[in-house]
């Protein structure tokens, strides 16, 4: 099964947000580009600050872009993302600590790096605080996706997530489908990752996809 290891965010000033993450989170930086992007970890993710920048794939403005997938087989997922979306999108990418080795786009059109490495993080220790959780709304269906037939669907998000990549659906998912509601959760035995429905048109606010990330933390009492 594949593991959530990178989370990409776009930056205005991705130094000054670097500084937030390393002073109030206690992430630690691994890796910079003359370009500007910085690279933190909490010793297992690695969480990737872009400068905002646009064209391409590069992100336009600031907030999440994308997430990258550790991987025992890039040729496997490859035929497999292939094989289930025939008209999906590969792309190459350079690796290293800022970027994974390929890249294909889930049936929302949202890019997902992937990579048989650690995504440049050479810790393994779990520490605190560390990231537990994402989420996201799938995107509006008016953005067109590399992959036919696309539906800002959780359940399809899921399926997606569950046939390529792996990723497991948690015990709350079925609770929320006996219930009738959207909203999707699925784990991959590290972090749990949420998708949940687009907002109505009626209660939209302007601006990039919804996302969260969560930190688990320990408090200690002072004496």
């Amino acid at each position: 099964m594949a593991r959530i290891r990178y989370i990409a965010i776009g930056a205005k000033d991705p130094e000054k947000l670097a500084d937030f993450y390393k002073r109030y989170l206690a992430l630690t930086e691994i890796a910079r580009t003359d370009d500007g992007d910085v690279s933190l970890t909490d010793s297992f993710y690695n969480l990737t600050l872009l400068r905002s920048r646009g064209g391409g794939d590069e992100p336009a403005e600031p907030g999440f872009h994308h997430l990258g997938f550790q991987v025992e087989s890039l040729k496997e997922v490859e035929a497999r993302y292939k094989s289930l979306y025939p008209s999906g999108k590969v792309f190459k990418e350079q690796g290293g600590p800022h970027r994974g080795e390929l890249r294909i786009y889930d049936n929302d059109g949202k890019t997902i790096s992937l990579s048989e490495g650690t995504f440049g993080v050479t810790g393994t220790e779990w520490r605190f605080p560390r990231i537990r959780h994402v989420a996201f709304a799938p995107e509006d269906a008016s953005v067109r996706s590399p992959v036919a037939d696309a539906t800002p669907n959780p359940t399809e998000t899921l399926e997606f997530y569950s046939k390529v990549l792996g990723i497991k659906e948690l015990a709350t998912s079925h609770e929320f489908r006996s219930n009738g509601q959207p909203n999707r959760f699925a784990g991959d035995g590290s972090t749990n990752f949420a998708m949940h429905p687009y907002p109505p048109e009626s209660a939209r606010i302007p601006g990039p996809v919804l996302i969260t990330s969560a930190f688990s933390c320990r408090i200690s009492k002072r004496s």
